[in-house]
């Protein structure tokens, strides 16, 4: 009981030694709750979607107040009453009009995927099951779903009976209907979230392939080195995660949380181990972040991550829960806190202000605590981050191009600061290049009368140019 008390105070000096930074748990549901996605919307509103006695999605609002519970029977189980399968949603993508879609399926029963997608105010507009699939405890990551203004893409895994592939399909937001599949070769079941490059969505295979696929649906294999899940594209390659078992003391495990750059050949150029200087007292510690899925970036303030921190303290383990700040250049902490609670982050994702966590209490990831992150500190940073499926990244703080008026409706004048032959590309926020153009100076004028309004992501390259901007178009 002594050890609870000093392991709680010690817990609480470390929170409120933060400044302006703070956390804090704006909403928990019991352990008949289980939650898998978070979703922050630009207008501050927050959706969590997983299971409770059936599927569920809940709006909340900043401060953690439910603007609406949807359950959904729609989506039943499956199996006996002695071994039954239960259907979860797992995933969330907002639907571009500020309400969100969902995906889900039943565990370990195939043919049983299903999305909803719900409006801000809680209707159901459309739903689409029995989508074609494997399917396995819904703990893994298995599956991907990512959006852009007019579609919702789909990827998952199938089995044949030689290796696993996988099966994307592209369904309409307005409708729900399944415009075009595709079957890419064997695989191994597990890819990573996409990143938006060059036009092209790259997915990782854990079998040491990237997955590039097109827009229209063609795609091409390119072999490369595993050494962990892919975090983000920058300018000048990758940021990938990995953590592993590296010691004992005693019953205590020690494990290593690093980062790595690599280079766009796809070969590892640095490696730097996550720490934080709060648990350097104890004898033995560690901070883990264990997927992409619990890092997100805010423009001008870096890396945003959430896991667990456990340490050693007089014999005894100790642990709670670890969000932190991180600077790309040298993954060092801007900002940590520890908190006095045994929640394991799920997911985190942010609203270009502030950041959502939602973690779990007990075993199987069920009870679940929603924390809000705010008030983070804004710094300059060299990394220059790509731009991710459909969202403008944590573009590099001090940008040299210049795009005005922005919004347009016609034409469009953009400056960067070296004068020198650059390319200029726009592209779709669904990953198609839709201008590209070469010319030499430092400032042109883009004529985007034939495109229709949208969201447009701008791109400059040269020698000594590398900028990218978001290009809003209004008719």
């Amino acid at each position: 009981m002594v050890n609870r008390i000093v392991y709680t105070i010690i817990c609480s000096l470390l929170t409120i030694s933060s400044v302006s930074q703070s956390v804090s748990l704006i909403k928990s549901y019991d352990n008949t709750y289980k939650a898998t996605d978070v979703l922050a919307t630009e207008d501050g509103s927050v959706y969590i979607c997983g299971r409770a006695n059936m599927p569920f999605v809940i709006k909340l609002d900043t401060a953690g107040n439910e603007l609406w519970v949807k359950y959904l029977p729609e989506f039943p189980d499956v199996g006996s009453s002695v071994n039954p399968e239960i259907f979860s949603f797992l995933h969330l993508v907002s639907d571009g009009n500020g309400g969100v879609i969902a995906y889900g399926r039943n565990e370990y029963n195939d043919d049983t995927h299903g999305l909803v997608r719900i409006s801000s105010n809680g209707d159901v507009v459309w739903t689409t099951q029995n989508i074609i699939g494997d399917s396995y405890n819904l703990t893994n990551s298995i599956d991907n779903i990512w959006a852009d203004s007019d579609f919702v893409y789909l990827g998952l895994p199938i089995e044949d009976t030689l290796a696993y592939t996988y099966v994307f399909y592209k369904i309409g937001i307005d409708n729900g209907s399944i415009d075009r599949t595709l079957l890419t070769e064997g695989g191994a079941f597990y890819i990573s979230k996409p990143s938006l490059i060059n036009g092209k969505w790259v997915f990782q295979f854990s079998s040491n392939k990237l997955l590039k696929l097109s827009p229209d649906f063609t795609y091409e294999l390119e072999t490369f080195k595993h050494i962990g899940a892919m975090l983000y594209p920058i300018s000048k390659g990758f940021l990938m995660y990995n953590y592993s078992h590296v010691n004992d003391l005693g019953s205590f495990e020690v494990w290593e949380s690093s980062i790595f750059t690599l280079n766009t050949n796809l070969d590892v150029v640095d490696s730097i181990s996550v720490t934080s200087d709060r648990l350097i007292q104890y004898d033995s510690s560690y901070v883990t972040f264990s997927s992409s899925q619990k890092v997100n970036i805010i423009k001008n303030k870096g890396l945003v991550v959430g896991g667990n921190a456990a340490w050693r303290n007089m014999g005894n383990t100790e642990s709670g829960t670890w969000f932190a700040q991180l600077n790309p250049d040298d993954i060092s902490v801007k900002w940590d806190t520890i908190l006095p609670t045994n929640s394991g982050v799920v997911k985190i994702d942010d609203n270009g202000r502030d950041s959502y966590a939602i973690g779990a209490t007990s075993l199987g990831s069920y009870g679940v605590e929603v924390f809000r992150i705010t008030d983070l500190d804004t710094f300059h940073y060299q990394t220059d981050f790509s731009v991710s499926a459909n969202e403008d990244l944590g573009l590099a703080p001090f940008n040299s191009l210049k795009i005005y008026p922005n919004p347009t409706r016609d034409k469009v004048s953009v400056s960067w600061e070296q004068d020198e032959p650059v390319t200029i590309q726009v592209y779709g926020i669904s990953g198609a290049l839709l201008v590209n153009q070469e010319i030499s100076g430092s400032q042109t004028q883009l004529d985007i009368s034939q495109l229709p309004a949208g969201v447009y992501v701008v791109v400059v390259k040269g020698a000594n140019t590398n900028n990218t901007s978001k290009l809003i178009i209004d008719k």
